[in-house]
């Protein structure tokens, strides 16, 4: 029997450092690849840019690099990630700056939910940082969020396995894609960008909705005092909204295209994402906002 418990531990020993070495293989193949955001955005031949746009699925799919580039001769960046909130747009600020990345401006495209949301946790797609767990400003990053320490992201920094084996279908395939491709792209093009088809559901014209932002959110203190440390102009931006308009407190500056739309549904892919043809309009109007 004790021969057979001694088995029993040593290979179980050696698959379980056999996974921790899969789980940091596929690691280092996502790092070097630009599949998701944190590693397309530091995998750039150049890191010295005009600015970039953070911000969820509204900052991915409103707001065109490639159009703002070509009205302005800046070149920049959407650094967005979809189903993310203002933790996790702090955390891609800090990782591209902290990776040598170099910026004048940095637009930040919020929502009135998430700015309003005093007690932020860790987000649904923040596990697309697992490759960089390692870095001290990931793993302080995630200590920091009101999460157990037995979370799957920031147990990862102890145990690889832990994390990889708990998205394992977010993280093990896209890494055998990224060591064939290291070039491929997950749902973003060149430049960043993401845009939803003109065919979306069926949407309807109701009486707009006014509210107040309320700025409760500390990580967007944080990101404001990150981009004064390096001298970083921050660019708040409102995205169209359907039926909705956001109304900005007059101790805060920014750029709020709420209405800017006019409630036109041929626009929208859905109440809070426009289409293909409302991003050139929101993108050309917040060219026009910005250049004066």
């Amino acid at each position: 029997m004790k021969i057979f418990l001694k088995h029993i531990a040593l290979y179980g020993s050696l698959v379980f450092i056999l996974l921790n070495l899969i789980a940091l293989g596929s690691f280092w193949s996502l790092r070097q690849s630009t599949f998701y955001k944190p590693s397309f955005a530091i995998n750039q031949d150049n890191l010295d840019l005009d600015y970039i746009v953070l911000g969820s699925s509204t900052g991915l799919t409103t707001l065109d690099t490639k159009q703002i580039d070509s009205l302005t001769n800046w070149q920049g960046l959407n650094l967005s990630m979809d189903d993310t909130a203002l933790p996790s747009h702090y955390l891609m600020l800090k990782h591209f700056l902290e990776s040598g990345g170099q910026l004048k401006r940095c637009i930040l495209a919020i929502t009135p939910w998430d700015v309003a949301n005093a007690h932020p946790k860790l987000g649904n797609n923040a596990y697309r940082f697992l490759p960089f767990i390692f870095k001290k400003e990931v793993k302080d990053h995630f200590k920091g969020l009101p999460t157990d320490d037995l979370s799957p992201v920031y147990g990862s920094t102890f145990v690889p396995l832990y994390g990889f084996s708990y998205y394992n279908t977010e993280l093990f395939y896209p890494s055998l894609i990224a060591l064939a491709k290291p070039n491929y792209r997950n749902r973003f093009d060149a430049k960043g960008n993401y845009v939803y088809p003109n065919l979306g559901s069926s949407l309807e014209t109701k009486t707009i909705k006014r509210s107040e932002y309320q700025f409760k959110n500390p990580y967007l203190e944080k990101i404001q005092l990150l981009c004064k440390e390096n001298s970083i102009e921050l660019i708040l931006y409102q995205s169209p909204l359907l039926n909705q308009q956001q109304i900005t407190p007059k101790a805060y500056t920014m750029i709020n295209h709420s209405t800017l739309l006019a409630q036109d549904t041929a626009l929208f892919y859905d109440a809070i994402h426009v289409n293909k043809r409302g991003r050139v309009l929101a993108t050309q109007s917040f060219v026009n906002a910005i250049l004066k």
